[in-house]
């Protein structure tokens, strides 16, 4: 996995490409954004990282993730229109929200 970049470096295109599945993969379903509290890569901050859900494999995550300070700031990133999901107990204990 490439390292956390701080949020702040986000250019509005880059911003707009994390939002989006890959174009062109028609493997990919859908995708959904995690939101990380205090991840042990990035243990200051909240993290949040795009997964793909396939069709014919399991969930991947993509070789990205941005670092931000608060909630507030890394729900910025977060598609308007996903919906809130909570974490399951089984889930990694640093996972805060999952949207869809």
């Amino acid at each position: 996995m490439k390292l956390l970049r701080d949020a702040g470096e986000l250019s509005a295109d880059e911003r707009d490409a994390f939002m989006l599945s890959p174009p062109g993969d028609s493997e990919v379903v859908m995708a959904q954004f995690v939101v990380y509290k205090h991840p042990k890569d990035a243990p200051d901050d909240w993290v949040v990282r795009r997964w793909h859900i396939c069709r014919t494999e399991p969930a991947v995550r993509p070789e990205n993730g941005y670092r931000f300070r608060s909630l507030e700031d890394a729900r910025t990133i977060i598609p308007r229109w996903a919906m809130m999901l909570t974490p399951g107990p089984a889930d990694d204990p640093a996972i805060f929200e999952v949207w869809i």
